[in-house]
């Protein structure tokens, strides 16, 4: 697969082309999302993120997995305040992240700073509206990822 951004993600198995082509683009598409699939679950699994190998939306998805259930840990621990701050140095790597001139590299950086802002904002939101449990309102109504 290759993005617009020339962004290139190689498709776990071979997709077989033939003349049948709603059936091979179908297969195509089962195999996107399968290979999209695989490397979601492995990028879940490795303790860092590795911004450059790793494909933009899947470190996007996989740091909104993580915020979701990062979240729902400090809130039930009552940490967070502890949990902004590792957001904020999170942020600080992020914006000080040396892309070398890699414009693909820098495009997935400035979407990891955005949704990172957004993230801070929503602790502040729950500790300002002193959200202490899951079900609260605070943390219910706000948008949650998981696998």
């Amino acid at each position: 697969m290759k993005s617009s951004a020339g962004e290139i993600v190689e498709l776990s198995a071979p997709v077989q082309i033939t003349d049948e082509v709603e059936i091979w683009l179908g297969d195509l598409v089962n195999e996107m999302k399968q290979s999209l699939s695989l490397i979601l679950r492995t990028t879940l699994n490795t303790p860092n993120l590795d911004i450059v190998n790793t494909p933009s939306q899947i470190c996007c998805l996989s740091e909104m997995i993580h915020f979701s259930n990062n979240s729902v840990q400090a809130i039930k621990k009552s940490k967070l305040s502890n949990y902004k701050i590792d957001l904020q140095k999170s942020l600080e790597t992020y914006t000080s992240f040396d892309h070398g001139g890699d414009m693909l590299l820098l495009s997935k950086l400035k979407a990891l700073t955005l949704d990172i802002i957004h993230n801070i904002e929503i602790v502040d939101l729950l500790i300002n509206t002193g959200v202490k449990n899951v079900s609260q309102w605070g943390w219910y109504k706000q948008l949650k990822y998981s696998i």
